[in-house]
């Protein structure tokens, strides 16, 4: 319940979305630690620490828009996406260390959620649209590492990936949504 409130604001562009986003990645984290899913734990982490990041950002730039209700979308240039992608890959790389060396579960796979979720993270906080896409990587990947944790007996696995269900369709919302107020 508390992941539906988060995802419908934020694909509304509410800024209420980022208290109900505590909420989940608080509950997410523990799953993740349960799960010893290394990657997944950084990453729950990094989300909620940006929850904070992201009202103060949101806050700024609704206070800057005529219609401060929701956030507008804005497009992000081809430079500063490579340089957040390039970042992502550094990200990665130590994060799939940190998994090996923790003798993580589904190391690889897990290793990408960290850094796939903070460019979609940074992209969202400063109102990209391109976030939508990421978001759908990050969720397709999130669909194989708890599907592979269902057939291994995982604890909590099932619910997770039906929350990675959601979470998919909720991307395409978004985008949608996004899509209506992105500035040209």
């Amino acid at each position: 319940m508390v992941l539906a409130f988060y995802l419908i604001m934020l694909a509304s562009g509410r800024l209420t979305n980022f208290f109900w986003g505590l909420l989940t990645n608080g509950i997410w984290l523990l799953m993740s630690i349960h799960n010893h899913l290394v990657g997944d734990i950084l990453n729950q982490g990094f989300f909620f620490v940006m929850q904070f990041v992201g009202m103060v950002a949101w806050y700024k730039q609704l206070a800057q828009q005529q219609d401060s209700s929701q956030m507008q979308a804005k497009r992000i240039g081809p430079k500063m996406m490579g340089c957040l992608v390039a970042g992502a890959v550094v990200v990665y790389g130590v994060v799939l260390a940190v998994a090996k060396t923790a003798h993580g579960n589904q190391v690889y796979l897990d290793s990408s959620q960290l850094p796939l979720g903070m460019l979609a993270q940074i992209l969202a906080t400063y109102g990209y649209l391109s976030q939508w896409v990421v978001w759908l990587l990050v969720d397709a990947v999130g669909l194989l590492l708890w599907w592979n944790q269902i057939q291994a007996g995982g604890s909590g696995a099932l619910g997770m990936f039906v929350l990675m269900i959601v979470k998919t369709f909720n991307a395409f919302y978004g985008m949608y949504l996004w899509s209506k107020t992105t500035e040209y």
